[in-house]
């Protein structure tokens, strides 16, 4: 399966998974676009049993991610 027949797949679903996460229109729809430009870029590096689970998996990251950027959290070297 490629990701174009995957995108008219699970788009919807994906949308709803990282809606009910984000409890936002918006950011659910900037961690679709996101999830989607991840899997494109790292497709080939994997061997995908089961693109869905995969794409979820990506999606869930790039939520944690943008969690990680608005509460401002970072790690920082001690001194």
């Amino acid at each position: 399966m490629d990701l174009d027949e995957a995108y008219r797949l699970y788009v919807n679903d994906l949308y709803r998974y990282l809606y009910s996460l984000s409890k936002s229109h918006f950011t659910a729809e900037d961690l679709v676009q996101e999830s989607y430009y991840k899997a494109f870029l790292y497709m080939e590096d994997y061997e995908i049993k089961n693109i869905k689970t995969w794409l979820f998996k990506v999606a869930y990251h790039a939520f944690i991610d943008w969690q990680r950027r608005i509460s401002g959290w970072c790690f920082m070297k001690r001194r």
